[in-house]
């Protein structure tokens, strides 16, 4: 969807400004938006990650809980909640918050990346290749052919590296 690609789109602007050392200016705008009262999620969703970006991870996880409250039911803000919490340590959860996204959005690919990951890094291949089979399932059910492909040729190397 058109908010899909403007998220994603945006995301990748806060990833830019963060590597070439600008992701406070990010924060800024994010937070001057939700301070003036926007209700607007793609704002609230902007700020979480921008302190992602920026390693703030305690401001990331106060704004987390704050966007749960104001949003329940967004799956993209709790993807970005296990992301925060796996930074955190917090394992449990970070899956519990992944799990509660892709309650939300079956879809949400994001939250299924971030479990693959987590599996990989403690070598759990059979639940890599489930989720894996999920996200190549999804990609092709959207006509993406092209990228489920590439997709199951990486998701099979990860797997395949995996101790």
């Amino acid at each position: 969807t058109n908010a899909d690609v403007f998220w994603k789109t945006k995301t990748q602007k806060m990833l830019l400004y963060s590597q070439i050392g600008k992701s406070k200016e990010s924060i800024e705008l994010s937070l001057k938006n939700i301070q003036n009262g926007s209700n607007d999620i793609i704002d609230w969703r902007c700020l979480i990650q921008s302190y992602i970006f920026d390693s703030d991870i305690n401001n990331a996880y106060d704004y987390f809980i704050k966007a749960t409250k104001k949003f329940p039911n967004d799956s993209i803000i709790y993807t970005l909640g296990g992301n925060i919490c796996k930074k955190l340590g917090k394992i449990d959860k970070a899956l519990l918050y992944w799990d509660k996204a892709i309650e939300l959005d079956y879809t949400c690919l994001e939250a299924k990346y971030s479990k693959i990951d987590y599996y990989a890094k403690i070598g759990n291949k059979d639940k890599c290749h489930c989720l894996s089979l999920e996200i190549v399932e999804e990609l092709k059910k959207s006509g993406l052919d092209i990228e489920a492909d590439a997709e199951e040729k990486r998701l099979k190397n990860l797997i395949s590296n995996i101790q």
